[in-house]
């Protein structure tokens, strides 16, 4: 941490960086707060509708893209589980929806 320290001291250009980002983040903070109150709501909901349904044993996940990549532990049982999988859709193109109208 030391070195990244000097580092970033002793170049301009990373200076540059370094304030650029310290600027930019006070105006990023409501749309950070507003990103995790989302995950919070949308987690929430999640946990309603899918907690202990994305699981090997449910029929409608067989030949799903879920399936076959082995998602098991991507679910919305606990609400941890639930954020990390919200965001993994998020990032991750993964359309449940999509292969399970296909497999009926």
């Amino acid at each position: 941490m030391v070195r990244l320290i000097k580092v970033v001291s002793a170049v301009p250009s990373y200076q540059r960086i370094v304030r650029t980002i310290q600027t930019i983040l006070p105006s990023l903070y409501v749309y950070i707060v507003v990103l995790l109150l989302l995950y919070y709501v949308f987690g929430i909901i999640g946990m309603e509708i899918w907690a202990g349904e994305m699981t090997p044993d449910n029929p409608l996940l067989n030949g799903t893209q879920y399936a076959e990549q082995e998602y098991w532990r991507v679910n919305f049982d606990t609400f941890d589980s639930a954020c990390v999988t919200l965001f993994i859709f998020m990032v991750v193109q993964v359309n449940v929806n999509k292969d399970i109208k296909n497999s009926k």
